[in-house]
Order: structure tokens, then C-alpha cells, then sequence
């Protein structure tokens, strides 16, 4: 597949039963009311990708910030526009904005089974801060924690 160059927007609640049928495809959804109030989180930031042709959602990031610090809590490419820098794109608008904004570090955790988010990170400058062991449930997995310096 090719590389597309999507329009990077803010996300907002009428965008949500879009975001709801993408988290579908992937494991530990939010709810609605999860991902309202989420965008109503003092230090909230939430970011989506749409095909400029379409205006399809293609994929989105959210996270929060304190201080200098971020955290990016998830990021979720739809099936059909994975493999195609929608991710990379994400990352690289909310690294930027993140480090205009007076943030000095952004973190994340990810499964430890995870390869193909684990070469994004990298790729994208991250490296290995910690472990959390039994992080995650269902199934029950150690997170990896990464760390990028912006």
C-alpha cells in the first residue's frame, strides 16, 4: 500500500461514533462516556486523521499533559489505512505541538508483544524507559514504558 498524506484535525464529541467503530478493532475500547470525558480533561489533547479525499476517519492519537510531561495514552489506525504512515503522521503532528506547547518529554506504554508499535516508537525516537509488570489484563501482559525527549 502507499503512504498518504491525511488532514490532521482536532477531535471532537461528534466525532466520537466514528472513533467508537475504529476502537472496535482493537483491544481495551473506551466507552463513550470514557472518551467524553476524556476530551473534556483539562490538558487534554486529541488529534484525528482523515483521508483528504474522503474525509474518512483514518486514525487517532489522544494524551494528556502536566507541566512539561506528556503522555500519550492511545493511538489507533483503522485496518484499511495501516501500513500506510497514518501513525507516523499522528505522532510526528502531536510531537511537534506537544514541544511548541513547552512539553519536554512525552511518554507511553505498550504491550510487551507489541513489534509493530515497538518499531514505530523506535523509529520515531522513543526508546525503553521501564517495565510495568502485569500492566495489562485481558489477556494479562507487562507494559513496556518509552520515553522521547522532545
Amino acid at each position: 500500500m502507499s503512504t498518504v498524506d491525511p488532514t490532521i484535525e482536532p477531535l471532537r464529541e461528534g466525532d466520537l461514533s466514528e472513533v467508537l467503530q475504529l476502537e472496535a478493532e482493537n483491544p481495551s475500547p473506551w466507552s463513550r462516556a470514557l472518551w467524553v470525558d476524556e476530551l473534556r480533561q483539562p490538558g487534554g489533547w486529541q488529534w484525528q486523521a482523515r483521508d483528504r479525499g474522503t474525509g474518512d476517519l483514518l486514525g487517532f492519537l489522544c494524551g494528556r499533559t502536566v507541566g512539561s510531561e506528556a503522555e500519550l495514552f492511545k493511538l489507533a489506525v483503522a485496518a484499511s489505512g495501516r501500513r500506510r504512515g497514518i501513525a507516523t503522521a499522528l505522532l510526528a503532528h502531536a510531537c511537534r505541538m506537544l514541544r511548541n506547547g513547552g512539553v519536554a518529554v512525552l511518554y507511553l506504554e505498550l504491550r510487551c508483544s507489541n513489534e509493530a508499535a515497538m518499531a514505530l516508537y523506535t523509529r520515531m525516537g522513543f526508546s525503553i524507559s521501564g517495565v510495568r509488570k502485569g500492566y495489562y489484563t485481558d489477556p494479562g501482559e507487562d507494559a513496556l514504558v518509552m520515553m522521547k525527549r522532545l
